[in-house]
């Protein structure tokens, strides 16, 4: 590959990230911004973040933080919605509450005998309520997107890895590419 070639790709591998990242970030200020459509740029992104500062707070008083587990409750008991905002519920908690589902890195042999190994996380440690005593479920991630599959097996078949929960999403989200040393 000549230089300048060279130089070229150097300069978009810099280049890209830092674009698509800032036009991530823009989309996502202008998506929360139309939730409260003020005609000033930043008020609604302002408002809503006022709105969920003040979520938070209420959730910590004992009157409104009981109102707000009565809404909840509704909301538990409408057959349809109920389904939806439990699941949403559920993966907000996990990625931003005190519970972390991902924080117990794994390696998974698909099969009995393979030396084969895929990078997961234990979400479950006793699966005897759906009749799997001695089983676990694992949730294994997608390379380069936002999903995986959530395998159910013998625990024998998952051994514990000792990283950094952050550096095994890393490497498996990324096809174990992030980080690596150039060969």
């Amino acid at each position: 590959m000549n230089r300048f070639v060279r130089t070229l790709v150097h300069g978009l591998a810099i280049f890209l990230p830092l674009v698509l990242t800032g036009w991530v970030l823009w989309k996502s200020f202008e998506l929360v911004d139309q939730i409260l459509p003020f005609k000033t740029p930043g008020l609604g992104f302002a408002g809503v973040l006022g709105i969920v500062l003040l979520l938070g707070l209420a959730s910590d008083n004992w009157l409104a933080g009981s109102a707000l587990r009565k809404v909840e409750g509704l909301l538990e008991r409408l057959p349809v919605v109920r389904y939806l905002y439990r699941s949403i519920r559920e993966i907000t908690v996990s990625l931003t509450g005190e519970r972390r589902p991902f924080s117990h890195p794994v390696l998974v042999r698909p099969w009995p005998g393979s030396e084969a190994r895929l990078l997961g996380f234990l979400t479950r440690q006793d699966l005897s309520e759906f009749g799997k005593p001695g089983w676990v479920s694992v949730y294994v991630p997608n390379a380069y997107a936002i999903a995986g599959q959530t395998l159910i097996l013998p625990v024998e078949l998952v051994e514990p890895l000792s990283v950094e929960p952050s550096k095994a999403m890393t490497f498996a989200m990324s096809a174990g590419v992030a980080g690596a040393p150039e060969p």
